[in-house]
């Protein structure tokens, strides 16, 4: 993976260890990724849906 990419999916990690690991607070932590990234990483889906015990659909589904 690129230095980039590695960088944002950190980002991410730091967020998902702000909020309750629990599927209401997918909506919220999307907003923050978005807030701070300008965009939902790919990568990213999959350590939300890991994160937060939803599929990998469920997340694209809202990000989408």
């Amino acid at each position: 993976m690129s230095r980039n990419i590695e960088q944002e999916l950190d980002t991410v990690r730091n967020l998902l260890a702000q909020v309750p690991q629990e599927q209401d607070a997918l909506l919220p932590l999307l907003q923050d990724v978005q807030g701070r990234l300008g965009h939902i990483p790919k990568a990213a889906i999959r350590l939300i849906a890991q994160a937060l015990n939803l599929s990998r659909a469920d997340v694209h589904g809202v990000v989408t």
